[in-house]
């Protein structure tokens, strides 16, 4: 039986745009769950606030995004890595007769999953933390107590530059 060309690119394109979908509802399920936590709201009115800050925030959520995902990736390597490593020295002391390779390719599958539960909550982390300084900074409190390397990299403002209020001559 020949397939209707224009009815498959048709569902492909349907299934593209219910992906991208369901992956906003993700991003957005989270953000809701994140001010949940923070604002003691409930779930719509939560959902309808991490979006407003996300659309307001685009480039610190963009950077953060980026740099949260290479940190991830290092995550996972390392943990991976570190998890053979160790397997292997604990086999070769323990059974240093045994083929190493089986094992090492169950070590690598569990340290891949070990490092995703934990570099998922790390995350979660990140993107807590961003909306907890967005919220100090909407309430115009506790500025105080933010990190002044997240408050360098979230603002922009570099050591010693200058901002452009200010008086060169001071």
């Amino acid at each position: 039986t020949k397939k209707n060309k224009c009815m498959v690119i048709l569902l492909k394109i349907t299934q593209c745009c219910l992906n991208c979908f369901e992956r906003f509802l993700k991003f957005i399920n989270k953000n809701a769950y994140i001010q949940i936590a923070i604002r003691g709201k409930n779930f719509c009115s939560s959902a309808y606030k991490a979006f407003q800050i996300i659309v307001a925030n685009a480039l610190r959520f963009g950077t953060i995004a980026v740099l949260g995902e290479v940190i991830q990736w290092i995550g996972y390597v390392f943990i991976m890595g570190f998890t053979v490593a160790i397997g292997y020295f604990l086999l070769d002391a323990m059974h240093s007769d045994i083929s190493p390779f089986l094992p090492m390719i169950m070590y690598a599958i569990v340290g891949y999953i070990v490092g995703m539960l934990f570099m998922n909550v790390f995350a979660l982390a990140v993107d807590t933390c961003l909306q907890c300084f967005i919220f100090a900074e909407e309430k115009g409190q506790g500025i105080d107590f933010i990190p002044s390397q997240l408050k360098t990299l979230l603002t922009g403002e570099a050591k010693g530059a200058r901002r452009e209020d200010e008086d060169p001559l001071e």
